[in-house]
C-alpha cells in the first residue's frame, strides 16, 4: 500500500485516483479552491465525476506533498508548469513523480523555426525543476469516461528506471486496467504528443468512410516516424498501446477534443468560431511546433503542413485526401 498524492481533479485525474484506491493505496486529492476540497470530502465528486469513497481532498500543498510517496499530476498541459511550481519546495529525493499530461513545453524563439533543444518533454522539466529522478509517465487509450465506468483498458507506465515502472504498475494494475511497464519514457511522451496532430486528421476526413480513414491512419504512422527519426527515437513504441492505441482510441473517441476539432474544420467552421468555445485542443499548438521543426530539418510532413495552413493560414484546401495519400 503507497501513500499516493494526486494533483489534478479532471475527469481523468478523478479516472486515475478511483484505479489507485482501488488498489488499497492511500489516495489525496490536491486542489487550490478551499470550495472544491470541502465537495470532495462531503460530496465524492468532482466535476461530472464521482470519487472513491476512499479518497480524500486538500487545499494544503505542503502536506500535499510531504504526506505523499508517489505525486500523479493529471492536468491539463497549460497548468503543468504551475503544478510543478507548487509543489517544488517540498519534493524530495526519495518522491516519485508520475504525470500523465500529453505535451511539450516549447521555448518559442521568435523565428520561423525551432530547433530540437527548443522541445522538451514534460519529464525533462521535472528532472530539471525538482529534486527527484524518480520520474514516470503514463499513457496509451485511456478514455477517462470508459474508465470511469470499469471498462477494461491497458496503459503503459515509462520510466527511464524500468524498475520504478515495474513498481507504479504493481499500483495500478487490477483485473480490467492492466499497466505495463517501460523504459521508453521520451517515445512514450513524443507519442503522446503527436497523436492529437493525427487524431485532428482522423476526425476532419472521418465522414469519407473507413476505408479513408485506414488509409490516413496508415500516412499518420508514416509522419510519426519520420519525426521519431528526427529525435533518434526507437521507433518500436509506434505500434504499441501508446503509439497506435492510443491513436485509434483519441481519432474515433465522441468525446475526443481534438477529433472533434477535425470535423467541425470539416465542416468549414472557422478557427475562429472553434476556439470561441474556450476549450484546449492540444492538437494546434503541437502542429505549429512540428511545423516549425520540419522548416528546420526540411521534413516533408503533407499531414501537419495541411492543418498549419488551415489553422493558423486560414487557406481553406478542399482536397486533403489526395494531397497527403
Amino acid at each position: 500500500m503507497k501513500k499516493i498524492g494526486l494533483y489534478g481533479t479532471g475527469n481523468f485525474a478523478v479516472a486515475i485516483a478511483n484505479l489507485l484506491a482501488k488498489n488499497n493505496n492511500t489516495v489525496t486529492i490536491y486542489s487550490h479552491r478551499e470550495n472544491l476540497t470541502k465537495q470532495i470530502n462531503t460530496t465524492h465528486k468532482s466535476s461530472n465525476a464521482f470519487f472513491d469513497v476512499k479518497i480524500s481532498a486538500t487545499s494544503n500543498i505542503e502536506a500535499f506533498v510531504k504526506e505523499s510517496e508517489y505525486i500523479f499530476i493529471i492536468t491539463p498541459s497549460d497548468f503543468f508548469l504551475e503544478a510543478i511550481k507548487k509543489i517544488s519546495p517540498y519534493v524530495k529525493e526519495n518522491h516519485v513523480v508520475v504525470h500523465g499530461i500529453k505535451g511539450f513545453f516549447i521555448n518559442w524563439n521568435g523565428s520561423n523555426f525551432l530547433d530540437k533543444n527548443d522541445i522538451s518533454t514534460f519529464s525533462s522539466i521535472v528532472k530539471k525543476n525538482l529534486k527527484t529522478e524518480n520520474i514516470a509517465y503514463i499513457s496509451g487509450p485511456n478514455l477517462a469516461r470508459e474508465l470511469l465506468e470499469n471498462k477494461p483498458a491497458a496503459t503503459l507506465v515509462s520510466s527511464e528506471n524500468f524498475n520504478l515502472s515495474k513498481e507504479i504498475c504493481m499500483t495500478l494494475s487490477q483485473q480490467n486496467f492492466l499497466a505495463l511497464p517501460s523504459e521508453n519514457l521520451k517515445e512514450a511522451e513524443l507519442c503522446g504528443v503527436l497523436k492529437n496532430i493525427y487524431a485532428i486528421a482522423i476526425g476532419y476526413i472521418s465522414h469519407l468512410g473507413m476505408n479513408a480513414n485506414g488509409a490516413v491512419i496508415s500516412k499518420s504512422l508514416d509522419e510519426m516516424s519520420l519525426i521519431f527519426d528526427l529525435f533518434e527515437y526507437d521507433k518500436k513504441i509506434l505500434t504499441s498501446i501508446a503509439g497506435i492505441g492510443d491513436l485509434i482510441a483519441t481519432a474515433f473517441s465522441d468525446s475526443s477534443r481534438n477529433a472533434s476539432l477535425g470535423k467541425k474544420l470539416a465542416e468549414n467552421i472557422s478557427i475562429e468560431k472553434i476556439l470561441e468555445e474556450k476549450k484546449t485542443y492540444e492538437g494546434i499548438k503541437t502542429i505549429k511546433a512540428i511545423k516549425f521543426l520540419s522548416i528546420k530539418y526540411d521534413l516533408k510532413l503533407p499531414i501537419v503542413d495541411f492543418f498549419y495552413s488551415t489553422i493558423f493560414k486560414n487557406y481553406s484546401e478542399k482536397d486533403f485526401f489526395s494531397k497527403i495519400i
